[in-house]
């Protein structure tokens, strides 16, 4: 069984929490040894959990599985992938992500989340980070559930700039049947510069004049190799990587069934998701699109960890439907 520190607390659910804080995502606290953990059961969420690290391309990815105890008969073997946001929007989805790997894992889908190489407990270093290397590392998930798990159908579940890393990821692997995109970016290259200029907002809200525009930190970034916003380093490498992706364009033969959920206080359905969907229609493949009707806890300046109960259950019945 786990044996947690007093400075992480009494409870698995804090450890795994500060497991996604660790490390670049929260520079202050001190390093986790994660040699001291291995596995903890919870029979009464029929749930087990297994922390590692596995291997790829020379790097040691940080891997956390979560995996149903019992597995009703005439189930499929399938399983989930989970793929994480980008920088601050990591830190207000951190505890979502822990809560529907475990709701779904409990329903009978084993599910895989991990680090992309430099960040959280990967190694790297972040001023590595690509958006290609996110789909690498998230291919390489998937061979690692399909390995260690005998799974036959994979599930992705992004979340922002991850739901763009799993949507290229099962574009690339036919054996990636469903996916879980929660509001999806489709154009990085835009969804970059909502992040400069949540820089400008968080000044203003301060009641400071802000520093500088969104061309001009771009125009530093193309000068120096990298601009800091929100305490988070944006660098060239990444920017340039991940400018001339376009789902509406990139995505081309996925033909399993997804999902794409927005999430926001206004029924009105944005026109960006309704596209994708025509997209990924277009290819043969089935698309639900829904609506969550409350605001969303991860973007930009936003402190408390998300929940939400009615992202969890959509999630979990439509995996149910279309994995489990």
């Amino acid at each position: 069984m786990l044996k947690i520190p007093k400075e992480l607390n009494s409870t698995w659910h804090n450890f795994s929490t500060v497991l996604t804080h660790r490390g670049r995502l929260s520079p202050s606290m001190p390093p986790v040894d994660l040699s001291q953990y291995t596995s903890r059961i919870d029979r009464d969420r029929n749930l087990k959990e297994e922390v590692f690290v596995f291997q790829h391309e020379g790097a040691g990815l940080f891997g956390l599985l979560h995996l149903p105890l019992a597995v009703q008969p005439g189930l499929r073997r399938a399983g989930l992938v989970l793929c994480p946001p980008f920088a601050v929007e990591q830190v207000g989805a951190s505890l979502l992500q822990v809560e529907t790997a475990r709701v779904l894992a409990a329903n009978g889908l084993p599910v895989l989340r991990f680090h992309y190489r430099g960040s959280g407990d990967s190694d790297g270093e972040f001023e590595e980070v690509t958006l290609s290397g996110h789909v690498s590392d998230a291919l390489r998930a998937v061979d690692l559930l399909c390995e260690r798990e005998r799974v036959e159908q994979v599930g992705l579940l992004g979340i922002r700039l991850g739901a763009t890393v799993a949507a290229l990821a099962a574009e690339a692997d036919s054996r990636v049947r469903a996916l879980v995109l929660w509001e999806p970016v489709a154009r990085p290259r835009a969804y970059f510069n909502e992040f400069l200029r949540a820089k400008i907002f968080s000044e203003l809200m301060n009641h400071q004049q802000p520093s500088a525009s969104v061309n001009q930190m771009l125009d530093e970034m193309r000068r120096t190799g990298q601009v800091e916003a929100l305490g988070y380093p944006l660098y060239r490498r990444l920017f340039d990587d991940a400018a001339s992706v376009d789902l509406m364009n990139d995505l081309r033969t996925f033909s399993g069934s997804a999902l794409v959920v927005q999430i926001s206080r206004k029924a009105k359905v944005q026109s960006e998701f309704q596209k994708l969907c025509q997209r990924l229609e277009a290819n043969g493949a089935r698309c639900d699109l829904e609506v969550v009707m409350e605001e969303p806890g991860w973007f930009f300046g936003v402190d408390t960890p998300y929940r939400s109960e009615r992202l969890i259950g959509l999630t979990r019945n439509w995996c149910r439907q279309h994995l489990v």
